[in-house]
Formats: C-alpha cells, structure tokens, sequence
C-alpha cells in the first residue's frame, strides 16, 4: 500500500500539551528511562499535524490539511510532511495503524 493512502494516529503510549503553536510531547517510558530523551517539542506544522492526528488519519489527508493551510499545492509539502511523519513513527510516538484499527 502507497504511503498516502496509510492511516496514522497518535501512539498510545504519548501524553501531550499543546500551548499556542507549539506542541509538548512525551512518550510514556517503561521501566525505569530518561524521561528527557522521550519529550519531544513540535513546530508549528508538527503541532498542526499532532492535532490532527488525534484520531486516524490518512496521511494524504494530513497533507491536504497543511497544505489548505498553508494555501499551497499538496504536491509542494508531500515530501515534508511524509519525512516528517516517519520520523514520528520512528521515534514511536505516532503509528501506522490498519484501516481496521480504531
């Protein structure tokens, strides 16, 4: 399955506060953990995305929110938000989910 056509939801191990533009975000440790390694502070379009991201989403449609935001093409921050989207996921506070998942 293509990229953009994958649902994306906020991990189930995160808390988060989100204060003007910008967005707080810890992943819950296990164990015993440096709990500053797991906070993770979002700029304005990674606050945008969070918010978001709240419930499943797909990622093209993640795209064409930041885009109609920003009043862009989508193909102009496809690259951005993709790349910005697997780092979340990679630092597992954000999950690719089965379109089956709730």
């Amino acid at each position: 399955m293509d990229i953009l056509n994958k649902y994306v939801a906020r991990g189930r191990r995160t808390a988060s506060r989100i204060w003007g533009d910008t967005a707080i975000v810890m992943l819950l440790p296990r164990g015993n953990v440096n709990t500053k390694e797991n906070l993770f502070e979002l700029s304005k379009m990674g606050t945008h995305i969070w918010k978001l991201l709240e419930k499943k989403t797909k990622v093209r449609d993640v795209i064409d929110s930041i885009a109609k935001e920003k009043g862009i093409d989508s193909n102009s921050i496809q690259k951005e938000v993709i790349t910005f989207i697997r780092k979340l996921v990679k630092d597992k506070i954000v999950d690719f989910l089965d379109r089956r998942e709730d």
